[in-house]
């Protein structure tokens, strides 16, 4: 697709000032240009207004999952994740999208779970996961994607329907379905693509004015070397900063001053300078994939096209 693009890498959180943005702006005659991590919400409301795409192709990463365990969506009737998002198919979005408070309100159509702490006296001997995946009626192996999984980059990934604790990625994946993928489907319809499900990644970016596809920088750590001990303490994220610089060079990219400070300062010494970070990097990796420079591969099964979806640049099984 010709005329300017801009890749966009967002660290999605449950909070606003827990989402931050990176992007990397890319017009074809000079060096793709990064931009320093800033709040994610003024560019959102942008990217939801309907002549925003007119001259500019996005390309955008969520660091959250996008698509469903097959063996849930199975039991749910949705066979097109998509087509669930869009309500076609599949439980009431609302009913679906409200955490359960307590484990007598969990089942198929509401499986997100726990608001908050469990009451331990109705867990009957057993884990809180236990319990709920009881109240399901689902094994382990049911509530998982294979791309959650452990790989060799990374440890495997939360339970997409599990909603607390350090790992839990279910507030955030609702968050993003809901306040992004879902209305950017309804504003600008088949001019956008969500990988895999649309189509392949170099496919995608070629024809759709905006690409959706997900990420994870846990994943992009050990594309480049760059995994601190502690992403949550400045002195360690500045301990892989020669590599981030080493991939940026090796990447064509130049940064502007305030993202050269960003980089050199290890993003901060404030308690959102992990999410910084993380949507730099996620930057990185995503920009990767576009130019190329890492491939984009898919299981061959239909399911993952239809709806369990891959995190974008993770290597098959």
């Amino acid at each position: 697709m010709s005329g300017k693009a801009e890749i966009w890498h967002v660290d999605w959180g449950t909070r606003q000032d827990k989402r931050w943005l990176t992007r990397i702006l890319i017009d074809g005659s000079a060096s793709p240009v990064m931009q320093a991590p800033e709040l994610f919400e003024p560019w959102h409301e942008r990217l939801l207004t309907p002549d925003y795409l007119a001259d500019t192709q996005i390309i955008l990463g969520l660091d959250l999952p996008i698509g469903l365990p097959t063996h849930y969506a199975v039991r749910v009737g949705i066979t097109d994740f998509p087509q669930f998002l869009s309500g076609a198919q599949g439980p009431d979005w609302i009913k679906f999208s409200t955490v359960c408070r307590s484990l007598t309100e969990v089942s198929l159509e509401r499986p997100f779970f726990p608001y908050h702490l469990v009451d331990q006296t109705a867990l009957h001997g057993l884990t809180p996961q236990q319990a709920w995946l009881k109240k399901l009626g689902l094994t382990k192996s049911a509530v998982y994607r294979l791309c959650d999984s452990e790989t060799p980059h990374r440890e495997s990934a939360a339970s997409l329907f599990w909603t607390k604790g350090a790992n839990q990625v279910g507030k955030a994946a609702l968050g993003g379905w809901g306040e992004v993928i879902k209305p950017l489907m309804a504003l600008h319809g088949t001019a956008l693509g969500i990988w895999p499900f649309d189509g392949d990644f170099a496919e995608l970016c070629a024809t759709k004015r905006l690409v959706i596809a997900e990420t994870y920088p846990g994943e992009i750590y050990g594309w480049f070397e760059c995994k601190p001990i502690s992403k949550t303490r400045q002195a360690e994220r500045l301990k892989v900063i020669p590599q981030l610089s080493d991939t940026i060079a090796d990447l064509g990219i130049v940064m502007t001053p305030s993202a050269r400070t960003a980089l050199e300062t290890g993003f901060g010494n404030d308690a959102r300078g992990d999410d910084r970070f993380d949507s730099f990097v996620g930057a990185l990796g995503l920009y990767a994939v576009h130019s190329c420079k890492r491939p984009a591969p898919v299981p061959g099964e239909p399911i993952f096209r239809t709806i369990e979806g891959w995190i974008l640049g993770q290597a098959l099984p």
